[in-house]
């Protein structure tokens, strides 16, 4: 140790109190009630009860949930012609045991995926992810992937009928038509009329025309995701479809009412960030429900020892940070430690100092400075005729002086006055 000299020398304790806020407030906003449907925010499943004719999958995750209502009976329909030229709008095909791919002139979502093709067959199905015809297959876990199945059996249209594929533009859509008998009653033109309407905003509306089947034969008709969770299979209650004549069904993919907003804190400094409308005040990775279209503006507060230094993901820069919260999102915060402020002098407000020599020389009678557990490359001079106090060891957010030792490399001399010091290793 070099010499120094320190006409008083005495140890005491500083201690600082600043109460903070706990880690994190996320509160749960209670969901607004769809007509067609209850929820609720404990993780209990969503319920549909809307026409009592079908039934809904039980999940807790509600992406790709589909709500099902009965709609007043309409009929879009296609050509429905074997002789009618094909072209990009129109495509069939008839026959046993028959399928095709159609190019959608829109990307239609379907469980939260995004598609660009369809496979029909001709027996009663639309396929994602299947080229070949599928008959009698069980719903909830089809074995071929995501399907539409409108009518769920064994068909056949090799006499009279097949699958028809039409796009409509006003409204837009694509309507895809089955006139088709059974298998069982193949030859004996005891035809049936349906339909599957696909919308662009992924909306999918079933329609039942007229039915005239000898044998009644439904199994499991409806739309699926093929994980044996996601599905809903709409004539349970009824029996099959073919008791759907002069029905429409419309299925709606689930839209959130809330959605989550994710607060990440990243970097080596510490901070606040509250919310506007106040349901965040985190100082660590927190999140809270915001109902749909809120706009949430977050607010950073650096402790004292750190600097605001970036928004990531939703926002970006320093500046405001506002998202509307249209589907889930995730902000993340960045605080870094700030060399500026590496020194604490409280008196009459805080001051902050990069030197240990500029901070006694601003300092006022009776002062304490308060120095991070850092190492200072510096040589102090205690000149003047006043006391100081000088406690080292203090975290970045000077509320713990625990932290560790500060070290001065270089000489300490008092010349003048008094100097009282803790927690100081001078080298």
């Amino acid at each position: 140790m070099k010499s120094t000299w320190i006409t008083v020398f005495t140890l005491f304790w500083v201690t600082l109190l600043i109460t903070l806020p706990s880690t994190a407030k996320a509160m749960n906003l209670v969901a607004n009630e769809p007509a067609t449907i209850y929820y609720t925010t404990n993780g209990a499943d969503p319920v549909s009860t809307d026409t009592g004719m079908m039934s809904a999958s039980a999940t807790t995750d509600t992406a790709g949930i589909y709500l099902t209502s009965e709609q007043a009976y309409s009929w879009q329909g296609t050509y429905a012609d074997r002789l009618k030229t094909r072209t990009t709008d129109y495509d069939y095909r008839y026959g046993d045991e028959q399928s095709f791919t159609y190019s959608l002139p829109w990307l239609f979502t379907f469980y939260g995926q995004a598609y660009g093709q369809i496979t029909v067959d001709t027996n009663g199905n639309i396929w994602f992810a299947n080229s070949s015809p599928v008959h009698s297959f069980d719903l909830i876990n089809t074995g071929k992937g995501p399907v539409i199945a409108a009518w769920n059996n064994d068909l056949n249209s090799t006499y009279y009928g097949g699958a028809f594929v039409q796009r409509i533009t006003s409204p837009d859509c694509v309507v895809v038509e089955w006139l088709t008998e059974t298998y069982d009653d193949a030859g004996f033109n005891r035809l049936n009329n349906f339909e599957a309407v696909l919308y662009p905003d992924g909306k999918i509306r079933l329609d039942y025309k007229s039915f005239d089947q000898t044998t009644n034969k439904d199994f499991g008709s409806g739309v699926s995701l093929n994980d044996g969770t996601h599905y809903v299979e709409v004539a349970n209650a009824a029996g099959g479809v073919y008791n759907f004549t002069g029905k429409s069904l419309l299925l709606t993919p689930y839209t959130s009412s809330t959605y989550t907003l994710s607060l990440n804190f990243t970097g080596a400094g510490k901070g606040f960030v509250v919310s506007n409308p106040m349901e965040l005040a985190c100082n660590t990775n927190c999140s809270a429900l915001f109902a749909a279209g809120t706009q949430v503006s977050l607010y950073n507060s650096p402790s004292l020892g750190s600097k605001f230094s970036l928004w990531g993901n939703s926002c970006s820069g320093t500046g405001s940070c506002t998202v509307t919260m249209n589907a889930d999102k995730t902000v993340t915060a960045q605080f870094d430690l700030d060399p500026t402020k590496v020194i604490l002098n409280e008196n009459g407000g805080n001051n902050f100092f990069t030197t240990m020599q500029a901070a006694y020389d601003a300092a006022a009678e009776q002062s304490v400075l308060k120095v991070q557990a850092l190492d200072f490359f510096e040589d102090l001079n205690a000149y003047m005729a006043k006391t100081v106090t000088i406690v080292g060891g203090y975290n970045d957010d000077y509320t713990s002086n625990n932290g560790g030792e500060t070290v001065l490399h270089g000489s300490l001399t008092v010349s003048s006055g008094q100097l009282i010091v803790e927690s100081l290793v001078v080298q």
